[in-house]
């Protein structure tokens, strides 16, 4: 690729907020539709890539090698957070579901691996829980209070 035909990314990124094992100390929900639309607004090609995020993007490639929706939601949160930062579930599926060329659980499953992800509690709930709470919230009041837990 000659120079001229090199993106020409915005190298700004945010501060890193968070590194692994350490607690956030803000846990606002993070915007994804600016930088989804920076990165279509940019020249075709990947995102630059520190070293140790495109090992990592190297490792999920060898790992996971047929979707490509997979790698190119790794590439934004790594482009966008770095390889150094601990990633939020959230995120991940925020990200996601802007775009249906992009998913989630495979991310997830490959960051959790590598000690890299924050889970989210609220994306993990026990099934049968919430099937019992949408019931209990669907009785009328005078039933639901006689079986509401505590």
């Amino acid at each position: 690729m000659r120079d001229a035909e090199v993106p020409d990314y915005d190298e700004r990124r945010p501060a890193l907020h968070t590194s692994r094992r350490q607690e956030a100390l803000f846990t606002l929900r993070r915007d994804w539709a600016p930088v989804l639309a920076r990165l279509r607004s940019t020249p075709v090609g990947e995102p630059p890539l520190t070293a140790a995020a495109s090992h990592l993007v190297e490792d999920f490639i060898r790992d996971r090698p047929d979707y490509k929706k997979n790698t190119r939601t790794l590439t934004i949160l790594l482009y966008w957070l770095g390889a150094d930062t601990a990633v939020l579930e959230r995120d991940v599926y925020d990200l996601a579901r802007l775009d249906v060329n992009l998913a989630a659980k495979p991310v997830c499953q490959f960051l959790f691996a590598r000690g890299m992800l924050v889970e989210d509690p609220a994306l993990h709930r026990d099934t049968d829980r919430v099937w019992i709470e949408s019931a209990l919230a669907a009785l009328p009041e005078p039933v639901a209070s006689e079986y509401a837990p505590g």
